[in-house]
C-alpha cells in the first residue's frame, strides 16, 4: 500500500525550531580590554561603527561634525539639511539588473510590476551624532558591561546611558545594541499608518499620539541605580474613527519575564493586559496590520523561539554559533544528520505517550547565506540519505 510521503512525515516527526539571535550565548562574558576599548577613539567612532570611509568612497568617514542646517522649526520638525542635493542616478525597470546585486527581492518585484516606480540613489552622509555623555557611558560599557543569563535569555549587566557592547563578540550582544540603541532620552511623536489595497487606495489603520521615555538614557542615572525598565511607551490613537479612544501602554523590561503591557479598547471600555507583547504577535498599536517586531525591527526574548509536541526538559534555552550541534548547524552552514541519537537528548510526547526519535536532521533556516533560526527534527524512522539533504 502507497502513503502519501507528507502524511508520513507528519507523524514520523517532531519539530522544534530554534532561533539563536544571531548567536545568543549562555553565561557571563566579561568586557573588552582597555586597548581595545580605546580603539572607541581612534578606528572606531564613540558608538562603536567604523570610523573610515569605505574602498571606494560611496560611505565618507565619520567625522562627528555637527550638520549644518538641521536646527528644528517652529512646527517641531528638524530641517532637511540636504534639501537641495539631486539624486546621482536612479534604478528604474529597464536598467534594475545592473543593480541587482544591491536590490532587495521586495524592490525588484516592484520594479518589474510598477513600470514608473524608480529608486532614487542620493549622496550617502554620515551625520549621526550623539551627546558626548552618552558617548562617555558608552566607553564605560565598553569595559564594564557583561552578558548574562537570566529567567527570560541573555541580559546586560552593568550598562547603562550608552551602547552596551560598542565592540561586540557575539550575535547576543549584537541583539542588545539594537533593543538598548540611543534614540533620545524622551520623545513625542505622531504616526499615521496605512494598509495599501490591491487596486491602489490608501486606507487610514492608525492615527496615534505617541509618548516614549528611555529611563536607560536618563541623563546622571548610573547602572547600579537602574531598576532594569528600560523603555517606556504610550500611545492613544486617534483614527480612524472606528478606533478612535484605544490606547496601548507598556513597560519593557531587561529581563523579558517583567516587561508589561496593556491595551485599552473601546468596544470593551476595560483595560486589558497583553499576554505576549512581543516578536511576531500582531501589535494593537497597527491595528493588528503589523507585528511588535516590525515596528522596530526586533523585539523580545533572546531565547529558543519555539516548540512542537516537546517534553519541558533542562536543555540550554539560548546557545552560541558553533556551541552543540545547533550551533554547528550555523557555523558551518549545513545541515546535520544524527543516526544515533543518544539516550535522553529529545523526547517526544503526547497524550497517550512518549517516545525517543530513532534519528535527527538539525538544518539552518538561511537568507543571503545569513542563518535566522535553526530547525530541530527528530524522526521515529530512519532516513534515507536522498532524503535527509544531508551530506
Amino acid at each position: 500500500m502507497k502513503t502519501n510521503p507528507q502524511h508520513r512525515l507528519r507523524h514520523a516527526m517532531a519539530a522544534a525550531l530554534t532561533l539563536l539571535a544571531a548567536g545568543a550565548h549562555t553565561g557571563a562574558h566579561a568586557g573588552v580590554t582597555a586597548e581595545q576599548a580605546a580603539q572607541l577613539k581612534t578606528t572606531l567612532t564613540p558608538m562603536g561603527a567604523e570610523r573610515a570611509a569605505n574602498k571606494d568612497g560611496t560611505i565618507p568617514a565619520w567625522t562627528g561634525a555637527p550638520t549644518a542646517n538641521a536646527a528644528l522649526t517652529p512646527n517641531g520638525r528638524r530641517a532637511d539639511p540636504f534639501a537641495g542635493e539631486k539624486p546621482l542616478f536612479s534604478i528604474n525597470a529597464k536598467n534594475m539588473a545592473e543593480y541587482a546585486d544591491r536590490l532587495t527581492e521586495g524592490t525588484k518585484a516592484m520594479l518589474k510590476k510598477y513600470p514608473d516606480f524608480r529608486v532614487d540613489v542620493y549622496k550617502t552622509h554620515r551625520s549621526a551624532i550623539a551627546p558626548q555623555w552618552v558617548y562617555d557611558a558608552t566607553a564605560k560599557n565598553a569595559l564594564a558591561a557583561t552578558l548574562a543569563e537570566g529567567a527570560a535569555g541573555p541580559e546586560p549587566k552593568s550598562a547603562f546611558g550608552g551602547v552596551p557592547f560598542p565592540i561586540p563578540k557575539t550575535g547576543a550582544e549584537v541583539m542588545w545594541n539594537h533593543k538598548l540603541a540611543w534614540r533620545g532620552t524622551a520623545w513625542y511623536w505622531e504616526f499615521h499608518g496605512y494598509q495599501l489595497s490591491a487596486d491602489g487606495r490608501w486606507i487610514l489603520a492608525g492615527d496615534t499620539a505617541n509618548d516614549q521615555n528611555m529611563p536607560y538614557y536618563a541623563q546622571g542615572g548610573s547602572a547600579d541605580k537602574f531598576n532594569g525598565e528600560y523603555w517606556l511607551v504610550r500611545s492613544l490613537t486617534r483614527g480612524p474613527a472606528i478606533r478612535a479612544g484605544e490606547a496601548i501602554t507598556g513597560r519593557l523590561a531587561l529581563d523579558e519575564n517583567k516587561t508589561s503591557t496593556w491595551v485599552y479598547l473601546t468596544g470593551q471600555r476595560r483595560v486589558r493586559k497583553l499576554p505576549n507583547p512581543c516578536c511576531d504577535t500582531p501589535t494593537p498599536a497597527a491595528a493588528g496590520v503589523m507585528s511588535f517586531d516590525e515596528i522596530e525591527v526586533f523585539t523580545g526574548r533572546l531565547e529558543r523561539f519555539a516548540g512542537y509536541a516537546l517534553e519541558p526538559h533542562p536543555g540550554a534555552e539560548t546557545l552560541r554559533s558553533g556551541e552543540s550541534l545547533v550551533g554547528q548547524a550555523v557555523r558551518t552552514r549545513s545541515v546535520h544528520w544524527v543516526r544515533e541519537v543518544p539516550e535522553g537528548y529529545l523526547s517526544v510526547s503526547s497524550a497517550t505517550g512518549t517516545a525517543q526519535p530513532r534519528e535527527l536532521l538539525i538544518a539552518p533556516a538561511l537568507y543571503a547565506g545569513r542563518v535566522y533560526a535553526v530547525v530541530e527534527l527528530g524522526f521515529f524512522r530512519t532516513l534515507s540519505a536522498a532524503g535527509s539533504g544531508a551530506p
